[in-house]
């Protein structure tokens, strides 16, 4: 495992040298939305296709039709990556923490 910041284009090229996949699960529902989901996306792309690695990104199922600012960078990035060359998204149900009041 090699790990880089997606806020820096040339630390994520160094990142990813040599590598046959990416996983992009950097996240920031609370904080830098924008920033992480979308520029990070587009940097962290960009490495992969350079090295000639497959780009995996985890996202969220209804992203596509649930509002929200956090809810769209996650749709707005699926769109990045479905610009690049060898991606796949995957789409995973949220976890919840279980409520147990009456």
């Amino acid at each position: 495992m090699v790990r880089g910041d997606v806020r820096s284009p040339d630390g994520m090229r160094e990142a990813v040298a040599g590598v046959d996949a990416v996983v992009h699960a950097a996240t920031s529902p609370f904080r830098r939305v924008k920033t992480t989901e979308l520029e990070g996306t587009r940097a962290a792309l960009a490495a992969a296709e350079a090295a000639g690695a497959h780009f995996i990104y985890p996202s969220i199922v209804g992203v596509d039709r649930i509002g929200g600012t956090y809810y769209r960078a996650k749709w707005q990035a699926e769109q990045v990556v479905e610009s690049g060359r060898h991606w796949t998204i995957q789409r995973a149900t949220q976890l919840h923490r279980r409520w147990t009041g009456c």
